[in-house]
């Protein structure tokens, strides 16, 4: 449904499986459709709850700043938030495999989502630090400027940093040089922080201001090459 101003409401479709909702400016209410399993909502600006879909799998909330919270989706697998200030939290969500949130000035992220393997943060200035996410493998912090803390991520494989200027513990190891370090502008500046701490995995930091990617992997001098 795509530019409808004069819709208010969504029935009640019993076997709705995919609903996209864009640019429908008067729109206020969806009605709880049991089979849906993926829902994506852009630019209704009128909308401010999202129901408790059963089934829902894949949830895209973009450009609708009225929207207030995310309701407890049991099976949710997939939640992107683009652009929104009135969602504070993100509440525990047992099933959660992957969180991007981009330009949600007020969201804190204090739920353990257990399950959680990606996380994408972009331009959220009120988050501080991240819950220890047990399955955690992806995690992306862009523009956080008042992030301060990643916690220890016992299963983190890959790891992006870009301006967050306050970051000051990765991984519970200390970081003294601020202003060297983290906003990794060089490739001897980074082998100096990979060589501060112990990495569990793989780590891939992005030198996102030489526009080069660089797998710290290969940077440990102790590591035999097996090919």
């Amino acid at each position: 449904i795509i530019n409808c101003p004069n819709i208010i409401e969504i029935p009640e479709l019993e076997q709705l499986r995919h609903l996209f909702l864009i640019k429908c400016p008067n729109l206020i209410t969806i009605n709880n459709l049991e089979q849906l399993i993926y829902l994506h909502i852009k630019d209704c600006i009128n909308i401010k709850t999202i129901p408790e879909f059963n089934n829902l799998d894949h949830l895209i909330i973009e450009d609708c700043p009225n929207v207030e919270t995310i309701p407890v989706l049991s099976l949710l697998n997939k939640l992107y938030i683009y652009n929104n200030s009135k969602i504070l939290t993100i509440p525990t969500l047992i099933n959660l495999q992957q969180l991007e949130l981009i330009d949600c000035y007020n969201i804190i992220i204090n739920s353990k989502l257990l399950q959680c393997n990606i996380l994408h943060v972009y331009n959220c200035k009120n988050i501080k630090s991240i819950p220890e996410f047990n399955q955690l493998n992806f995690l992306s912090l862009i523009d956080c400027p008042n992030i301060i803390i990643i916690p220890k991520l016992d299963n983190l494989e890959y790891l992006y940093i870009k301006n967050c200027k306050n970051l000051n513990d990765v991984n519970n190891v200390k970081i003294y040089n601020k202003k060297e370090i983290m906003s990794f502008y060089t490739i001897s500046k980074i082998k100096k922080w990979y060589k501060k701490r112990t990495l569990y995995k793989k780590y891939i930091a992005c030198i996102w201001q030489m526009f080069e990617i660089i797998t710290i992997d290969q940077m440990n001098p102790h590591k035999k090459n097996n090919t």
